[in-house]
């Protein structure tokens, strides 16, 4: 691989360099120095060998000692080059101004180097204002060469390593490494596994070994990507640059590697902001997007009322169906037909309104009628003899996002998009990444990517501003928050979570969202939680459509109330409504109002969520927590019947940065209104009691509380219980007192039903769900008030049930009850959300845990 024309920048800077004197950078022991404020970077060796020897901050704390091979370059033979097989040429400092802060080394192939190797590579290092240190490697080659793989860092180290995987930083001890690119691969030896996260659309590929270590040794660490072909660059000059590499620690000495991490993300992320749109996908009455149906019947009315509210309304989205799919002279030309305005008249039409447009667009094509695509002279992204290897790559037809084309073609419609119908928001779904077309399927999705994210890039240059929304495709890598504004959870786009018994299917699509979540932030047998506030997830939003209803029509304008703040309280900042407007009730449009207004003015507040608890699975307590300076929101669920105490951690692992043993207090803020008379001090976790089947959202300041006393409801008379063979009594006492809320819940665990009556009579359920391993009934009791009550009950099977007849189940049964307390009338907050409970309090009582024999009957219908 002789390289007949070097690199033409290179040449420039070398004899730029070589007369700069190195006074100050080469210690007494012929060492080199880089440094700043916050670190101290050395470097070891003699006139032919340069090696990183230790990172650390300037007093020489969370110092990490190396034994260094530079790079490693893998060819697609295996041969593999490492800076041994080089002698180093330098160091050259790059700007005489900035001694301590840039060096580059240039490594010449040795004479007995095989001839297979690049003749020279060039390596950077350089610091700039944080304490982090970058660095670079360039390779001059010629048209056609290749490299497989290419190691940026490449390292071992007696400290403790750890994480790592595609997109994923290593962590060493309190320093993080990685590169600026979401699909690199980070790897070490100390037990690496690659993260199992819980992706339901995953676009694996085949990476041959490649993304493993071939080479190994103790303590070794790891970041490459897969170049693949040679580039030309602007000079006429062909190489290979790398992607950056970055090694860094916390501003703030004792503090970990995620928070450093976290604090490097948000200071070279993509600025963000908090977007509300209405999205058409679930309204089936939206789907004619023109002036006259969808914006005037449905968005100027949604806007209308969330305006009443203080909330506001980002954009209306036209999702997939309207662009053409075919008979288009360029990828993604929006329809314009009698069901179809013009985007431009769209446009008119929304910005007079103080709104804006938003668009669904996919980068390679999907959705679009490929057969049309290829004979328009489009590359198809998959070849008909490529040999599937994994099954999403037959699941959907794409064009190949290399193709010069088809790439002139998508940017021309974005940039339409972008300046002539003035678009805010971009959904980007479906992004394979993938052509079949290319050296193997690890360069080809390095390939594709690149494409993509000069793509995304490009938008931003059009509108900085633009919210982009990367969903398909995606893993949870925190680099590509300095490309894209939020990413998919890699869920379905919503569901019925019914592991757990609940009655409300607003309950259970919350539960369906979290669990994901559970399982990817929160549960330690599976992973560890990737360094992503949960902010930034794009989770779906709030569905109440003629399509995903998400009811029977029996909520309670509390559950409608939890499902909205559940949702607010993640702290997204992409916040879709997927509505029918006329299925909402003046209620529903007050708290879903309320609530918006809220989270807007918050958004800065919940930019650093984190999930804390348990197992939605398990009905265990579970929350979402987000610092931002001395001030929390902590939004709390329990979702099983009886109270459950959750500890809120206080310290650097929920991302608190703020000095320990400070005083701080609550205020409830949802679902009613009160200070907290806790005593909570930084540094220590807390402890709280949540009530069964309660949403409770806090805000957590720093101060001493005003008050001395939380306001609670009474307790509930005693009870008698009795157990028989396959039947059980409860004798109650209803107080005479005012109750918002009076239910006993029947729970078996089993797909059965029970059959009551109370004093003699036989009741219904007011609401019940079920599911094959449990059913859950609600009665009514509020009409009982002031009575005595003897309430009888058996448990029934269909006939054409599954399971044994005459199995024992077990049984819970409960009293959840809301009661009032003293008045606490008060001016509403408008920027709080609904207080749907403000003078009253949840009281559970738990009246009886037993196993019963169940009864065979033909359930009438």
């Amino acid at each position: 691989m002789r390289i007949k024309q070097r690199y033409l920048l290179l040449s420039c800077v070398v004899a730029f360099l070589l007369p700069i004197h190195l006074s100050g950078l080469v210690n007494g022991e012929g060492g080199l120095v880089l440094k700043n404020q916050y670190i101290l970077i050395t470097f070891g060796g003699h006139a032919d060998h340069w090696r990183l020897k230790s990172i650390s901050r300037q007093d020489g704390s969370d110092m990490i000692r190396t034994n260094c091979d530079v790079f490693e370059i893998l060819m697609l033979s295996g041969d593999r080059y490492i800076a041994d097989d080089y002698v180093a040429q330098g160091p050259l400092h790059n700007h005489p101004g900035e001694e301590k802060q840039r060096i580059q080394i240039s490594y010449k192939r040795k004479y007995d180097t095989p001839q297979g190797a690049p003749d020279e590579v060039l390596v950077t290092y350089w610091l700039a204002g944080g304490p982090r240190i970058y660095k670079e490697v360039y390779i001059p080659l010629e048209e056609g060469d290749f490299i497989d793989r290419l190691q940026v860092l490449r390292l071992s180290t007696d400290e403790k390593t750890g994480r790592g995987g595609q997109g994923e930083p290593v962590f060493i001890g309190n320093w993080f490494a990685g590169l600026d690119y979401p699909g690199f691969h980070g790897w070490h030896a100390d037990g690496y596994q690659e993260p199992d996260y819980f992706y339901r659309h995953p676009y694996n590929i085949n990476y041959q070994g490649r993304d493993l270590e071939d080479n190994p040794r103790e303590g070794l660490v790891t970041c490459f990507h897969f170049p693949g072909h040679a580039k030309q660059f602007e000079n006429g000059a062909w190489g290979i640059q790398s992607k950056r590499a970055v090694m860094g620690l916390s501003k703030k000495k004792g503090e970990s590697a995620e928070l450093a991490l976290l604090e490097y993300m948000h200071e070279t992320r993509k600025p963000t902001r908090s977007h509300t749109h209405f999205n058409n996908w679930f309204t089936i009455e939206a789907k004619d997007i023109t002036v006259d149906n969808t914006i005037a019947k449905v968005f100027i009315p949604m806007m209308q009322n969330l305006d009443g509210y203080g909330a506001k309304l980002d954009a209306f989205c036209p999702d997939n169906g309207w662009q053409k799919s075919r008979d288009y002279s360029r990828i993604f030309e929006a329809k314009i037909d009698e069901k179809h305005d013009s985007l431009t008249t769209i446009r008119r039409v929304v910005e007079a309104h103080g709104s804006r447009v938003g668009i669904w667009i996919s980068l390679d094509g999907t959705n679009m009628d490929q057969q049309y695509g290829v004979k328009s002279g489009y590359k198809p992204g998959i070849s008909e003899d490529f040999h599937i290897t994994h099954r999403w790559q037959n699941d959907k037809k794409w064009f190949d996002i290399l193709d010069p084309t088809y790439q002139s073609d998508i940017m021309e419609s974005i940039r339409y998009l972008l300046e002539d119908v003035n678009v805010d928001y971009i959904k980007h779904d479906f992004n394979h990444n993938f052509t079949s077309d290319y050296i193997t399927q690890r360069h080809a999705r390095e390939a594709c990517l690149d494409v993509t994210l000069e793509i995304l890039a490009w938008e931003r240059s059009i509108n900085p501003a633009v919210f982009q929304n990367y969903t398909n495709g995606t893993w949870f890598s925190p680099w590509w928050l300095q490309n894209v504004d939020a990413i998919w959870m890699m869920s379905g786009d919503a569901g019925n979570f019914a592991r757990w018994p609940q009655l409300s299917l607003r309950d259970m699509a919350t539960s369906y969202r979290d669990y994901y979540f559970f399982e990817n932030f929160n549960n330690p047998e599976r992973v560890t939680r990737p360094v992503i506030p949960i902010a930034n997830f794009m989770t779906h939003g709030i569905i109440y459509s003629s399509k995903k209803p998400f009811t029977d029509g029996m909520d309670r304008i509390e559950d409608w109330a939890n499902y909205v703040m559940m949702y607010l309280g993640r702290g997204t900042t992409l916040k879709e409504l997927y509505l029918s407007p006329e299925l909402l009730t003046e209620g529903e449009w007050r708290v879903l109002g309320k609530g918006l207004n809220w989270a807007q003015r918050n958004q800065d507040g919940l930019m650093n969520t984190v999930l804390i608890g348990g197992n939605i699975s398990e009905g265990e307590a579970y929350g979402y927590l987000s610092w931002e300076g001395k001030r929390a929101i902590l939004t709390v669920r329990n979702p099983d019947r009886m109270p459950q105490k959750l500890v809120v951690p206080f310290d650097g692992s929920v991302y608190f940065r703020g000095e320990s043993g400070t005083s701080y207090f609550a205020r409830t803020i949802y679902p009613y209104d009160e200070v907290m008379p806790w005593k909570l001090t930084s540094g220590s976790s807390f402890e709280l009691e949540i009530p069964g089947d309660r949403v409770i959202i806090y805000e957590i300041m720093e101060g001493e509380s005003p008050t001395q006393e939380v306001l609670v409801a009474k307790e509930l008379p005693p009870f008698i219980a009795k157990l028989h063979r396959n039947s059980f009594e409860l004798d109650l006492s209803i107080p005479d007192d005012t109750v918002s809320r009076y239910d006993l819940l029947v729970q078996p665990g089993g797909n059965v039903f029970p059959a009551l009556t109370i004093n003699g009579k036989s009741v219904d359920p007011v609401r019940q769900r079920n599911s094959d391993d449990w059913t859950l009934s609600s009665y009514d009791l509020s009409m009982y008030k002031g009575e005595h009550i003897q309430i009888k009950g058996a448990l029934f099977q269909e006939e054409t049930a599954r399971g044994p007849v005459n199995e024992k189940l077990e049984l819970d049964i409960y009293l959840t009850v809301d009661r009032k307390i003293a008045d606490q009338e008060r001016p509403e907050d408008p920027n709080l959300p609904v207080q749907v409970s403000q003078n009253y309090r949840r009281v559970n009582q738990h009246l009886m845990n037993c196993n019963m024999e169940v009864n065979q009957y033909e359930k009438k219908q």
